[in-house]
């Protein structure tokens, strides 16, 4: 689930949306912490801060990532 949100912020354009799966993901990261699930935490948190360094403004440079 975490991969599809993931990928679901990746792709998304509009700020409503983005907000929307953002706040999914943030219960699903509380969720993994209160049941100690801190390897997958810790996963959670890598994989923002990289999609974090992806986002000013950089909305073709986070296509051709994947690509």
């Amino acid at each position: 689930m975490v991969n599809l949100l993931f990928e679901i912020l990746f792709l998304e354009e509009r700020q409503d949306q983005f907000s929307a799966t953002l706040n999914a993901l943030y219960q699903c990261y509380k969720e993994v912490v209160h049941k100690s699930n801190f390897a997958l935490a810790s996963l959670i948190l890598a994989r923002i801060q990289e999609l974090k360094g992806m986002l000013p403004g950089n909305l073709k440079k986070r296509r051709n990532h994947w690509r």
